[in-house]
């Protein structure tokens, strides 16, 4: 009987080293994301754009609902090998947590029924 718990333990030990090493930790953290529309250089044209700045700041804008624009800055912060969002005033309604992908390249979130998915975007 003593060796159930000791197989038990040992199977979490494992299990936990897996999960552990499964998270993905992305090359740069710094940039900006979104989605590329080179015709316009305007940023009141732009879908949805993420831009995380070294200093631990960020600039979300999000136009993809006309009747809903948001335009959120804040600090950001990295836990669990999650890019964490905090607004400056508050505001908890948005895309807050997000998942690198892509090998750092992309990253996702979920946000209720709305799922995004954004790279790192490269000059036009």
């Amino acid at each position: 009987m003593n060796a159930i718990p000791t197989i038990i333990t040992t199977l979490s030990l494992v299990w936990s080293s897996l999960t552990a090493s499964a998270i993905e930790k992305p090359k740069q953290i710094n940039g900006v994301f979104g989605v590329c529309s080179c015709q316009s250089e305007n940023s009141k044209n732009k879908l949805i754009e993420l831009s995380v700045n070294k200093d631990n700041t960020f600039n979300y804008v999000d136009n993809s609902d006309p009747a809903h624009k948001q335009l959120i800055s804040g600090t950001w912060e990295m836990r669990s090998g999650k890019l964490i969002l905090e607004s400056s005033d508050g505001k908890k309604s948005f895309h807050r947590k997000w998942k690198y992908s892509s090998n750092g390249q992309c990253i996702k979130s979920r946000y209720r029924l709305n799922f995004r998915r954004i790279c790192m975007l490269s000059p036009c």
